[in-house]
This record gives structure tokens, sequence and C-alpha cells, in this order.
């Protein structure tokens, strides 16, 4: 489930990396946002860079699944439906679905 969900808030930034040949690799270090460049041979070279910066800076071209107001509702909503155990003195870790007590819970609360 926060496979599924946390996928909806994932960074629009979107990293792109790959192999080219060398106009490639002088094109992308001049117009894209440059993570990192490295010759691999006398022909090829690796680069990463952020690809939904190529066209400027006024350009943006998010991923088509991001709707990053689901993952915070999803996020927000568990985390008030778990308030009452993660406010407990021996809770010692919580997650969206789970939560770590000292002591058991109660059987009716337990599904």
């Amino acid at each position: 489930m926060n496979s599924l969900y946390s996928r909806f808030g994932i960074n629009p930034k979107s990293t792109t990396t790959e192999v080219c040949d060398e106009d490639r690799y002088k094109h992308l270090i001049r117009h894209s946002e440059l993570i990192f460049g490295d010759m691999l041979s006398d022909n090829y070279y690796i680069i990463a860079y952020h690809s939904d910066t190529e066209m400027g800076s006024d350009y943006w071209n998010p991923p088509k699944n991001s709707a990053v107001q689901l993952a915070v509702v999803i996020t927000a909503s568990a985390r008030i439906y778990m308030y009452p155990y993660i406010s407990r003195e021996d809770c010692h870790y919580m997650d969206t679905d789970s939560v770590v007590l000292g002591q058991p819970l109660h059987e009716e609360v337990i599904s």
C-alpha cells in the first residue's frame, strides 16, 4: 500500500541517466541541469541530468501519474487515525499502517 500511494507523491523533477556520444554529451551539458557526466571510452559518455528542465526554466513536464495531494491526504489520514496509539507513552515506533508499543492492544481494536 505505501509503495502504491507514495508514487503519487514522487518528486516531479525526474532524473535521467544515459550513455551517449560526444555531441549529445556536449548538448546536455549546455542545455540541461547536469548532475554528473563522465567519459566511458573514446566515443561514449555517461551523463545524469534532471530531464524536466531541458527546455528552460519556465518549462515543466511533471510525471503523468503525479498527484501529491493524494499522498498527503493518505499520510495525514493515517496519522489522525493512528494518533491514539502513537501518543501513548509506550509507543516506540509508528509507520503509516503499523505501530510498535510496549504493551499489547485490547482485542477490540485489533483487526
